[in-house]
């Protein structure tokens, strides 16, 4: 064999090897997210703000922390924890409790703060061909731990009507 063929033997061979690998390294699953940053992107129309942060403790459990402001008469700064049965962290049906602190404003400007905690359920999705795109829902109940007087009231729906975010 002249060295030219060999040459080009080699060179051969090593774009089959590359092209071998590219394809192995385009087909392999996505690396599982470990956390996501989320909003709900309709809030704009209720004048609502919400912004919320999960992160994969263990396979089926999440820790996070949320928050939201509806108009200038509510805001909420809370921590979570939600346990996936499905073993697939921030993704599936999930229970959670939340705990932390809830501002109310009444129509006469008067302002309470208060400590809850509470339960919600919900429905996480994982989409796209990465998988980076969540899309959840889900509903919750907040006791609130107010005095006599209190603007707030004594429990508060914790609505997750749509939130949309980034899995990484």
């Amino acid at each position: 064999m002249t060295i030219l063929r060999r040459l080009a033997l080699v060179a051969a061979l090593s774009l089959l090897s590359a092209t071998a690998h590219a394809q192995t390294e385009e087909t392999k699953a996505p690396a599982a997210a470990q956390q996501v940053l989320s909003t709900n992107p309709f809030g704009d129309l209720l004048e609502w703000f919400n912004v919320d942060y999960e992160r994969t403790i263990e396979p089926a459990i999440t820790w996070g922390v949320a928050a939201s402001e509806l108009k200038s008469a509510y805001a909420s700064a809370s921590v979570l924890i939600r346990w996936y049965p499905s073993q697939t962290p921030l993704q599936g049906f999930y229970l959670g409790a939340h705990a932390g602190f809830y501002h109310f404003q009444s129509d006469n400007r008067r302002t309470d703060t208060v400590p809850g905690a509470g339960l919600d359920l919900g429905r996480a999705w994982r989409v796209g061909p990465r998988q980076r795109t969540s899309i959840s829902l889900g509903f919750g109940l907040t006791r609130l731990v107010v005095g006599a007087g209190s603007t707030a009231p004594s429990v508060w729906p914790i609505p997750r009507l749509i939130n949309v975010g980034v899995a990484f």
